[in-house]
């Protein structure tokens, strides 16, 4: 069954030559960056502001937008996620260590590769960041991106645990036309299910084994018959159904119930990612990072999420957070739906204007 289940994920995401199970997106990540370290035998990593990695010291650190002046002109502070980090990871504390890098900043980019590109051994990005609104990268600058890694030899990692298999069969890769050299897959890849994998080109791939000096990978419960049995059911839904063309469908239907309720109150807002896990931002332009988020309305639509939560509409209340949309959303009462965020909206904006 496993092996069913890789000729699955490569008829549907070509640039996976060579994949490795896992059983969760943070497994996925950490064998990744291990491999793109083994195959480069360099040390650092960067990664993007707003984007999420996983449960693992390394990759926890993010921009301090909440204690960020962003009329000034400095950089947003990089802080741990939580408490009981290893500060020796930290961008401040290890040259050779982690540092973040702005999505869609194009002098940002090059200066990080003029100064780090020979010691670096992978960027790895979400394309479609799905704990930021789902802010996407433009085309440009991920092909800017993508000729930058391949110019220093550094490994440029997808992190498609949110929008691989749920943005298009063939992940956020398949919209952009622009590959990696190895992807991290979770999530939607099993419906629910426990599964995750991390693959991509051969000759990378191969530096994992037990040979002397391999990369070393593996975990008891990798390829369990449970989790790929459900990877297998539901990679064949999305291969062989129209599920993904109905989840676009619902999301586009739904974006424009919100867009008629947000136009009734005159609350200037974007949409952004595509309709199958959309962002909502109370802003007059589409963000281009995850610091344009800091200045959006982010406390009214805090409001309005909770407003819509009372009112029987589960999500999650930070705006940072896509609408992900499954199959089952195609029943939804659309009108329903307009009444409640109707409702939900008007109440938020006379809590907001009371609380200025």
């Amino acid at each position: 069954m496993d092996a069913e289940v890789i000729k699955q994920v490569k008829r549907l995401c070509p640039q996976i030559e060579k994949m490795r199970f896992a059983n969760s997106g943070t497994e996925a990540v950490m064998g990744a960056v291990r491999t793109a370290r083994g195959f480069t035998g360099r040390t650092k990593v960067a990664i993007v502001e707003g984007g999420f990695h996983g449960l693992q010291d390394e990759v926890m650190w993010k921009a301090n937008l909440e204690g960020w002046n962003m009329r000034s002109d400095t950089t947003p502070e990089v802080i741990p996620f939580g408490a009981g980090q290893r500060p020796n990871t930290a961008v401040c504390c290890n040259p050779t260590g982690l540092t973040l890098l702005s999505l869609n900043n194009f002098q940002m980019l090059d200066e990080y590769f003029h100064q780090y590109g020979h010691l670096t051994a992978a960027v790895m990005i979400e394309p479609i960041i799905g704990n930021a609104g789902s802010i996407a990268a433009t085309k440009e600058w991920l092909q800017h991106l993508r000729d930058l890694c391949t110019k220093h030899g550094t490994m440029l990692i997808f992190d498609e645990v949110k929008c691989g298999f749920r943005v298009a069969k063939g992940g956020a890769q398949e919209l952009y036309g622009i590959y990696a050299d190895l992807t991290t897959y979770a999530k939607a890849m099993g419906n629910g299910y426990p599964v995750a994998c991390f693959g991509g080109r051969k000759d990378v791939m191969d530096v994992i084994g037990s040979f002397k000096g391999g990369v070393v990978h593996g975990g008891t419960f990798t390829a369990n018959m449970i989790a790929i049995s459900a990877a297998h059911a539901t990679l064949d839904i999305l291969e062989n159904t129209d599920a993904l063309a109905t989840c676009d469908r619902v999301g586009t239907d739904i974006m424009a119930v919100l867009g008629r309720v947000f136009d009734a109150h005159n609350v200037q807002h974007t949409f952004s990612g595509p309709p199958a896990m959309f962002g909502i931002h109370f802003a007059k332009d589409v963000p281009q990072n995850y610091r344009d988020w800091r200045k959006e309305e982010y406390e009214l639509y805090g409001k309005f999420a909770w407003n819509l939560i009372k009112y029987g509409v589960m999500l999650e209340p930070d705006s940072r957070e896509p609408w992900f949309i499954c199959e089952a959303h195609q029943t939804m009462d659309l009108q329903w739906l307009e009444d409640v965020a109707m409702r939900s909206m008007t109440e938020a904006c006379a809590a907001h204007a009371a609380s200025r």
